[in-house]
C-alpha cells in the first residue's frame, strides 16, 4: 500500500469515476484500474462498485473513505515536514568583527538567530581590524564585519559610514566643542590602536600630507581600555560615535567630530573567498546587515 494508490482511491471517490479521474492525476485509467485493483486485493475487499456510468463507492469503500482521507492528509504534512527540514539551513557560521561592533550586536544576533535559525551554530570571533583581514583571508571567519580598506571578498555590502571623534576627559579644551579640526592634533599626547590599524594607517597618511606631527603616547588595541584611559586624563583617544554609545562608554568623556578633513570609513560586510557560501551563512549575513544597520548608525 503506497500513498499514490491511496490519493487515487480519494480521487475516483470525489469525482465517481475512473475515467474522469485520470485526466486530474495527470496519468491514464489503466494505471489508476491497476493500482485500485491492487489497493482492494492488500485490503481484502473490493471499493467500489462498477456501473455503466462510473463508480460509487462499496460499503467497505464508506467505511474507509474518512480514514483515508485523514491517513493522507498527515502524509502530506509529514512530507512537507521533511522537505521544510531538508532545506532548512543548518551547520556552523563563523563571524568576526571588531569589540566594539559586538558590544551593538552580538547579543541581539544570537537571539534571532536562535528563534529564525534554529538549526544554524554562531560562532563569534572578536579581534582588530587587521586581525580580522587575515582570519577572513585564510577562511578562518565565513563572514566578516569590519573597517573597509581595499581588501578583496567574496559578497560585499557597505553598511554605513563611521566618522571618527577626538576623546578627551570631561573638563577637557574638547568641552562643550561639537567639532575640532585635524590640525589640532599637532603634538596632542593621543592614545592610538597599534600602526597595523587602519584607523591609525589613515590618521598618520592624513597627518603627513598637512604637516601634522601625531604624538602617540600610548598604543592600545581595545577600544573600552583607550577610553578608560582617556577618561582618566592619560590622553585623547580616536574613536567613532558607536563606540561611545555602548553602554557607559562615553560617561565622563567629551567627544567632538573630527573636521577639516573629516575622517570617515565604511563599515563593511563580507564573505570569505576561500569556500562557497551557504544557505545559512547567507541568511546570517542579510540577519547581521539588518541588525548592522541600526546598531552602527552614525
Amino acid at each position: 500500500m503506497d500513498l499514490d494508490s491511496l490519493k487515487f482511491f480519494l480521487r475516483v471517490a470525489e469525482m465517481n469515476s475512473l475515467t474522469k479521474a485520470a485526466p486530474t492525476l495527470g496519468i491514464s485509467q489503466p494505471v489508476i484500474s491497476r493500482a485500485i485493483a491492487q489497493l482492494e486485493r492488500e485490503l481484502g475487499g473490493r471499493l467500489f462498485n462498477r456501473t455503466g456510468h462510473g463508480v460509487t463507492l462499496t460499503a467497505l469503500g464508506e467505511k474507509l473513505l474518512p480514514r483515508t482521507k485523514h491517513i493522507v492528509a498527515e502524509l502530506n504534512l509529514l512530507t512537507a515536514d521533511a522537505q521544510i527540514f531538508a532545506n532548512a539551513p543548518a551547520g556552523e557560521v563563523r563571524v568576526g568583527m571588531p569589540p566594539s561592533f559586538s558590544n551593538a550586536l552580538v547579543s541581539t544576533l544570537l537571539e534571532r538567530a536562535r528563534i529564525e535559525l534554529p538549526a544554524v551554530k554562531i560562532k563569534v570571533f572578536v579581534g582588530s581590524t587587521a586581525r580580522l583581514d587575515e582570519w577572513v583571508d585564510e577562511g578562518r571567519i565565513d563572514i566578516a564585519l569590519n573597517f573597509c580598506n581595499g581588501r578583496t571578498m567574496g559578497d560585499t555590502r557597505t553598511i554605513t559610514v563611521a566618522h571618527t571623534y577626538l576623546v578627551g576627559a570631561a573638563g577637557s579644551f574638547l568641552e562643550g566643542r561639537p567639532t575640532v579640526n585635524f590640525s589640532e592634533l599637532h603634538n596632542l599626547p593621543l592614545i592610538l590602536p597599534a600602526t597595523q590599524s587602519s584607523l591609525r594607517k589613515n590618521i598618520e597618511e592624513l597627518a603627513d600630507q598637512m604637516g601634522v606631527t601625531i604624538n602617540p603616547i600610548m598604543e592600545v588595541d581595545t577600544s573600552s581600555l583607550y577610553l578608560k584611559l582617556a577618561r582618566e586624563g592619560h590622553g585623547f583617544a580616536i574613536t567613532t560615535l558607536h563606540a561611545l554609545s555602548q553602554g557607559n562608554a562615553g560617561t565622563g568623556l567629551n567627544a567632538a567630530l573630527i573636521t577639516n578633513p573629516k575622517i570617515s570609513r565604511n563599515i563593511m560586510l563580507g564573505t570569505t573567498l576561500r569556500s562557497v557560501p551557504t544557505l545559512a551563512s547567507k541568511l546570517v549575513m542579510a540577519m547581521i546587515a539588518d541588525i548592522s544597520k541600526i546598531a552602527l548608525h552614525t
